[in-house]
């Protein structure tokens, strides 16, 4: 019986469709790659600005008092890198302790404001201060 010759087809490399899939793969990877670097750099400036807004609001609460009076009052400005904020200073109202309402004469509510550079959304700090009057 005569065998019938096998030809066996050899392959030399990638076809044209598998090359092209392959540099589709690789460019749609590349570019949800890209798309979170910028997200990644986007989100870090600002964190980065809401950071420095918190401390713009912290120094103008430690200021207070000491190179600002602690006296009834709104003001408000803007730092060196253009972040804005707000300053306002009311005495503090009756407060109720340990159920029994006290005169609360000499207490302050001081909340500041801070907006960061490119944000709309201000940041907010909160806190009481004494008069000196008070702590003697």
């Amino acid at each position: 019986m005569p065998r019938k010759a096998i030809r066996h087809r050899r392959s030399r490399g990638f076809s044209l469709i598998e090359v092209l899939v392959s540099l589709a793969i690789t460019a749609g990877v590349l570019g949800a790659f890209f798309t979170a670097s910028g997200v990644a750099a986007s989100l870090r400036v600002k964190t980065q600005r809401g950071a420095e807004a918190v401390v713009i609001a912290r120094d103008l609460i430690a200021a207070i008092g000491v190179e600002a009076p602690l006296a009834p009052g709104s003001r408000s400005g803007t730092a060196i890198d253009g972040t804005q904020w707000t300053l306002d200073i009311r005495p503090l109202q009756d407060v109720i302790l340990d159920g029994v309402p006290r005169n609360a004469e000499g207490l302050y509510l001081v909340r500041v404001e801070v907006t960061p550079r490119g944000s709309r959304t201000p940041i907010s700090l909160e806190t009481l201060r004494a008069d000196e009057a008070l702590l003697r």
